[in-house]
């Protein structure tokens, strides 16, 4: 299928169904997102909450919302607190989920998301840092979607 036809009311079932061949899973989860950034943007509030050797990161995402999520260097537990999400990390497929739900998001991870009903995300990582910047760059791959342009770069907060 023509990259022109993806958009963010498609891009879960062209990438479900392999009709969008154009490389690696990276490369495609770079399509969806620079679909997202040049979509009106979502607000999606994060709680992070520090324990002993301990970050955890809460977000809110509403109904309807496509998102990509950022790559993790270390294997993390994840739950699902509310509502119903569909997540396609381009290795196991294709899985819709129903709160409750927990589940293991393997080191390198990547996803394309769309939620199906507002919803409640929480991701634990291990950690000795003190601040959100810190945290983040401990428990965050730094990757670079070439093909966000500078203004969508500006737009989008990739969760």
């Amino acid at each position: 299928m023509n990259v022109e036809k993806l958009n963010a009311d498609n891009a879960l079932e062209i990438i479900g169904n392999n009709q969008l061949l154009i490389g690696s899973r990276d490369d495609l989860i770079d399509v969806v997102e620079n679909i997202i950034a040049n979509q009106p943007q979502v607000e999606c509030p994060v709680n992070h909450i520090f324990t002993t050797n301990m970050y955890i990161r809460e977000v809110f995402v509403p109904k309807g919302t496509l998102l990509t999520s950022k790559t993790h260097k270390e294997e993390h537990p994840h739950v699902l607190s509310k509502g119903i999400i569909t997540m396609w990390d381009g290795e196991g497929g294709e899985i819709t989920v129903s709160a409750p739900y927990t589940g293991v998001t393997k080191a390198n991870a990547r996803r394309v998301v769309l939620v199906l009903e507002d919803c409640i995300f929480t991701t634990f990582h291990v950690t000795t840092k003190t601040t959100v910047e810190e945290a983040e760059n401990d428990v965050f791959v730094d990757y670079k979607n070439n093909l966000l342009s500078p203004e969508a770069k500006n737009n989008i907060k990739i969760k």
